[in-house]
């Protein structure tokens, strides 16, 4: 993702999350393709407010590490429904081939 600048969604633990200096997280896009793959989540248009105004994805199936000041130098959008997140969780698991 160098170079690149796209709202992500964190899916380290709490735990992870306070003491280390790369950050998990999967990005979300505006390219709506393969929407529906299993791999992907829907986000509906303005679900982070107006930030967020088109229908989005939340692209599970790469994960990428971003430091903790690149994370904390970006803006705060808001928070992930937790119906979304579980998605977000089935649709990591579902990629890293740990579905059952």
């Amino acid at each position: 993702m160098p170079g690149e600048q796209h709202m992500v969604v964190v899916i380290q633990n709490d735990a992870m999350l306070k003491q280390a200096n790369d950050i998990n997280v999967v990005k979300i896009t505006s390219n709506i393709d393969f929407i529906n793959a299993p791999f992907n989540v829907r986000l509906p248009a303005n679900t982070l407010g107006a930030l967020q105004p088109l229908e989005s994805k939340i692209a599970c199936h790469v994960l990428y590490a971003v430091t903790r000041d690149e994370l904390l130098n970006a803006k705060y959008c808001g928070q992930i429904p937790n119906e979304i997140m579980e998605q977000v969780d089935d649709a990591i698991l579902f990629s890293l081939g740990l579905f059952s």
